[in-house]
Parts: C-alpha cells; sequence; structure tokens
C-alpha cells in the first residue's frame, strides 16, 4: 500500500532533514501554507529541489493569509486526491496537533481510504498552557530570553534539557513555565529541536526582540497620544496625532522587516561562501571585509558590517581583531 502525506508545516515546523527521510517513507508529500513557516539551508534546496521538480513533494502557497488557511488549503488537495487515487492503491496519514484535521480524516475515511493522524506530544498540555499564559506575560519572557541569545557571551544550551535548565534559571520560573516558553520559542522560530538537539534562527530571534520592543514603544505611544488627545482643543489635533502614530508605527515594522531580511541574506552567503571555499573564519576585520566582499557588493560592505556589530553579531576589539556570535557563525 502507498502512502500520502498532507503535512500541516505551518502547525508542526519541519527540517530539511526531517522532509528528506519523510521523502525515502512516502510516495508523495504535499505541504500547504500560507507564511513560510521555515528555514532551509541552501544545501537543504539543493536536496530538496529534485522532489519538487519530479512531483514527489508538492507545495501549495494559500493565495492569502488568514486564520486556518493552510487547514483549507489541505482539505482542498484531500478532496482532489481522494477522486484521482484509488483507495486500494493509497492510504493516508495527516500530520498535524491541529484538531480540525479530524474533518479532514473522516471525509477521506468516507471515501474508504484509510486514515492515519500523526501528532507531536507537547511539552505542556494545552489546558495548562492556557493557564500559565494567562497568570504569566510569556511573550515577555520570549523576548527576554532573545535578548539573552543576541549577547557574545551567552551560552546557547544545544540539547531540549539543558535549554529548560537555562529557561529556569535567567527567567526565574518553574519548569512547567520553562517548557510553556520552549513551545513558544518553537511556535516563533527562534528554535529547532531535531532528535534532541536545538538550533537557533538569527531572523526570528532578532524579530522577536524588534517586534516585542516596536509593541512596547506602540502601547507607551498609543497612551500618550490617548491622553493628549483627551485633552485636546479639537477633534483635528486628535486625528492629527493618530495620523503620525500610524505612519510612523508602519515606519518601524518596515525597518525591522528589512533588517531581517538584510541580516538573514548576509548569514546564509557568508556561511555559504567559508563552506565552499573551505575558509577559515577571519581573525581580522580586514580579512573579515574581504571576505564579506565576496559574498556582496562592496558598497553594502559597511552597511553590513554596522548591522552586525549593532546586534551583536559580531565584536571588534582594539586591536581590529573579531570574534563571532554563534548564532551567525554555528561552532
Amino acid at each position: 500500500m502507498k502512502k500520502i502525506l498532507l503535512l500541516d508545516i505551518e502547525n508542526l515546523h519541519k527540517t530539511e532533514k526531517d522532509l528528506l527521510r519523510y521523502l525515502s517513507q512516502y510516495h508523495s508529500i504535499y505541504l500547504v501554507y500560507a507564511k513560510s513557516p521555515v528555514n532551509f539551508s541552501l544545501d537543504g534546496v539543493v536536496k530538496i529541489s529534485p522532489y519538487v521538480m519530479n512531483g514527489k513533494l508538492k507545495v501549495l502557497k494559500m493565495p492569502r493569509v488568514g486564520k486556518d488557511a493552510a487547514d483549507f488549503g489541505l482539505a482542498f488537495i484531500a478532496g482532489q486526491l481522494s477522486t484521482q487515487v484509488s483507495a486500494k492503491e493509497f492510504n493516508f496519514e495527516l500530520m498535524s496537533n491541529d484538531h480540525s484535521m479530524d474533518y479532514i480524516a473522516d471525509l477521506l475515511k468516507i471515501a474508504q481510504f484509510d486514515v492515519t493522524i500523526i501528532q507531536e506530544k507537547p511539552l505542556v498540555a494545552p489546558h495548562i498552557v492556557q493557564e500559565l499564559k494567562a497568570e504569566f506575560n510569556v511573550d515577555k519572557m520570549v523576548y527576554l530570553y532573545c535578548e539573552n541569545l543576541q549577547k557574545q557571551n551567552f551560552s546557547k544550551p544545544a540539547k531540549l534539557e539543558s535549554l529548560i535548565n537555562s529557561l529556569k534559571a535567567n527567567l526565574k520560573v518553574e519548569e512547567e513555565v520553562a517548557k510553556v516558553v520552549v513551545e513558544e520559542l518553537k511556535k516563533k522560530k527562534v528554535i529547532k529541536i531535531d532528535a534532541n538537539k536545538i538550533s537557533y534562527n538569527v531572523a526570528s530571534i532578532l524579530k522577536v526582540v524588534k517586534v516585542f520592543s516596536a509593541e512596547t514603544a506602540e502601547t507607551a505611544e498609543t497612551a500618550e497620544t490617548a491622553e493628549t488627545a483627551e485633552t485636546a482643543e479639537t477633534a483635528e489635533t486628535a486625528e492629527t496625532a493618530e495620523t503620525a502614530e500610524t505612519a510612523e508605527t508602519a515606519e518601524t515594522a518596515e525597518t525591522a522587516e528589512e533588517i531581517e531580511k538584510k541580516l538573514t541574506m548576509i548569514q546564509i552567503r557568508l556561511v555559504s561562501y567559508l563552506a565552499t571555499v573551505n575558509h577559515p573564519r577571519p581573525k581580522s576585520l580586514t580579512g573579515f571585509t574581504s571576505v564579506l566582499k565576496k559574498c556582496i557588493p562592496d558598497q553594502d560592505v559597511d552597511e553590513a558590517i554596522s548591522l552586525l556589530k549593532k546586534y551583536d553579531l559580531i565584536q571588534i576589539n582594539s586591536k581590529r581583531q573579531i570574534s563571532y556570535s554563534s548564532i551567525l557563525l554555528p561552532n
């Protein structure tokens, strides 16, 4: 019996290694997404692309982003496949933690297909997560830990157990709360856990810090604007303040997104170049500048170095010697 996998990749984030393993196990795999939940290395893209070309791995991007958009996409594909393949030759496996997959499974069963739903057990039961989120500011905890992850001298746990202990120590919380923070870090794509080993996504770390900082500033600004508007003499003054605030907020969000894209691009090109030419990490600023010029246009090098310094991805001492964050260049 041939197996078809419908993977809810927005709900269960998978690494390139996971996908390659699944491709050896299934006749075909279908992925649907509204917002891309994964970041693959260049090596991963090269390894996976042949499966996309030959149709074994099919990827559908939803035309609009919205609640449960990917779920509707998977339901659409399941409906198509139910009329294209035979229940005597194929069965389905749905990989998701989303209970809405039950509806898709039921419809496939009506069409006489064997269906299995594969779920990954979370670290903390959903009802416990809700209770703890009501009691603790988990978003702020995620932000504080991501701030630490940006620091050059911060030890980044390599295994799940070490991460939980690190969260307990740094955030001064109990183990259950630390596990909820782990789930949020996974959800925000800050970390990926593969066979109990943890990898970190520099772009997501920066995004969490930027977004939380912007939201905090926006909240304070909104409160101040509301107070000003309340005491303003005319409605026109309030409207002007609101317009200015909206424009400033949009500009801040756009800037954060642009910075995230730039840093991700720099990291990908730098890691790829060093790996391709088997080049050791430059120890001096001059050497690092030369390597960057191999990766990005000359006119962008100064800006790139400034960004990397600003976000503690590199440090340059008084002797112009350079050290690297493990987020930028993993050991």
